[in-house]
């Protein structure tokens, strides 16, 4: 739970602040810098998608799921 606390506050930081750098730097930032940032969000992106489909770890959420 705390891993994907985590990678939230990461996706939601870099959705607030990847904006602000990038309009901020765009007059000294290359096409290629500006392609790089988007890359790094698409892996953050796929990052999260891989946690929400992470196994249940509680007792409660195996024993269900070993029942039906």
């Amino acid at each position: 739970m705390t891993g994907m606390r985590f990678l939230l506050a990461l996706v939601l930081a870099s959705i607030l602040v990847v904006p602000c750098v990038v309009k901020a730097a765009t007059g000294d930032a290359s096409a290629a810098e500006v392609e790089q940032m988007k890359r790094d969000i698409e892996d953050l992106r796929k990052q999260l998608r891989g946690v929400n489909a992470a196994p249940r770890s509680s007792s409660v959420e195996r024993a269900l799921d070993s029942k039906y």
